[in-house]
């Protein structure tokens, strides 16, 4: 099962329970994946985040602070962002300055069911075939994410390993860990695992959904951990 991790931006106590009750009803139904929800409320609180830990950003456009959900999404944009983004607002007047930001929807306040489901479908579809790619001199590899079970380190030199076998690239693993999604966690100085293909984790190592066993490093233990636990309790 897929998990999709959602940030809202939101100063109103309010609004932020109604758009977590309709976001876990999605996932609720849908049945696809799990939801995981984030709460910022104001634009300089998230950017002080990875928005690549993300999925899709629902934003207030009237934030306290100094920047508005406006401002707050052009500076995203600006890191070379492409998450959707769905704008949140008890007015109509931002539609068009919203859409040159990357925004999938222009939601009014309170948001309904129907609204959330249609942004939701969206960030599901951009995550489930969104790829890991690699190109240089020699080599051009485009592997969906979804399909990689975990990198492996040797040298200068990774292999991205899939059910079918594995694909050398010479790029260094650490170079990979701050450009993968949420669900690849460094499990070992020579390993980064996709929580996503874990069946479960047995004292200090990682049984993967083909039985392939992991090891877990003492230095990783707790983020792993972390992550497998929201990953399957959220």
């Amino acid at each position: 099962m897929s998990y999709i991790q959602a940030a809202v931006i939101e100063n109103e106590e309010m609004y932020r329970k109604q758009l977590e009750e309709k976001l876990n009803l999605w996932a609720e139904k849908d049945g696809r994946c799990k939801i995981g929800i984030r709460y910022f409320s104001s634009g300089e609180e998230f950017l002080k985040v990875d928005e690549t830990d993300y999925h899709i950003i629902f934003m207030d456009i009237e934030l306290d602070g100094r920047l508005d959900g406006l401002d707050t999404a052009r500076q995203v944009k600006e890191r070379g962002s492409h998450i959707p983004i769905a704008f949140l607002t008890v007015h109509d007047i931002y539609v068009y300055e919203g859409y040159s930001v990357n925004a999938i929807a222009y939601i009014l306040k309170p948001v309904s069911y129907e609204n959330v489901c249609r942004c939701m479908e969206t960030a599901y579809q951009r995550m489930y075939w969104s790829k890991y790619i690699h190109k240089n001199r020699e080599q051009m590899i485009s592997v969906y994410y979804k399909d990689i079970l975990y990198f492996q380190s040797d040298s200068h030199y990774t292999d991205i390993v899939i059910e079918s076998g594995r694909i050398s690239h010479k790029v260094a693993l650490s170079e990979l860990s701050g450009r993968l999604p949420h669900q690849f966690v460094r499990c070992h100085r020579t390993a980064i695992v996709n929580i996503m293909h874990v069946k479960f984790l047995y004292k200090k190592e990682i049984v993967l959904t083909n039985d392939t066993l992991l090891t877990i490093s003492k230095p990783y233990y707790e983020s792993v951990t972390k992550i497998y636990l929201e990953w399957n309790y959220m």
